[in-house]
């Protein structure tokens, strides 16, 4: 009985715990000095398996990740939605979590397009065409300022999203081969952990801190 009392008694005390050094992590994350994206592209962000990424190559996620998490934030408060962005969540801040889903999937699919490029995967014709109407409609979507702030040009873009549609289809070769479905080689599955493990990937954190994700093509 006198465990559960302690128990009973902790539990409160770690979730307050938790709460406050998330919020300490939040507020360190906004105390630091950001950078203009549009000024760093050529700089290393990181390598995975000694293959060198730059801001601009990770623009395209950079962006669309914003784009993702601005929409849920104008469906939960369209007048503010910087709340949104700020709102803690199964033990994180979305803004911080959000960040992180972007650098993930940048090492995702530089894994999986490189797979793809060994083992002589490409696109068909019919698939090409898909990803040149992705290509339009995604830099239609982004507004002049947005582009400004981004900083890379449209063929930039374009290759970014290209590579992106390979190492999907590479996503979707794996899990077929492995008799799993294409959500079990994504980001945080078991089987793509597993994968991830057999790879490399080092991160500028320093830079990366620097990155004010949310306010990058944003303006809240």
């Amino acid at each position: 009985m006198k465990s559960k009392k302690i128990w009973g008694i902790a539990l409160p005390l770690v979730v307050i715990l938790l709460v406050v050094l998330g919020a300490v992590s939040l507020r360190h994350y906004q105390r630091i000095k950001p950078i203009e994206y549009a000024q760093h592209l050529d700089e290393v962000l990181l390598t995975v398996d000694g293959q060198d990424i730059t801001l601009a190559e990770c623009a395209y996620y950079v962006a669309s990740g914003e784009l993702m998490v601005e929409e849920q934030a104008l469906i939960y408060d369209y007048h503010n939605p910087q709340s949104y962005w700020n709102l803690h969540i199964n033990g994180e801040f979305v803004k911080v979590a959000a960040k992180q889903s972007v650098l993930d999937k940048v090492v995702h699919d530089e894994i999986f397009y490189r797979q793809a490029l060994a083992e002589g995967l490409t696109l068909t014709e019919e698939e090409q065409q898909t990803v040149r109407t992705r290509q339009e409609d995604f830099w239609m979507d982004l507004t002049e300022e947005q582009r400004s702030k981004l900083g890379v040009s449209r063929e930039e873009m374009d290759v970014a999203i290209d590579k992106a549609a390979l190492a999907e289809k590479y996503q979707n070769e794996i899990a077929a081969a492995n008799n799993s479905d294409y959500e079990g080689y994504s980001v945080g599955a078991l089987p793509y952990e597993t994968m991830l493990g057999e790879h490399t990937y080092e991160v500028d954190e320093a830079k990366w801190a620097k990155i004010s994700f949310g306010d990058i093509i944003l303006t809240h």
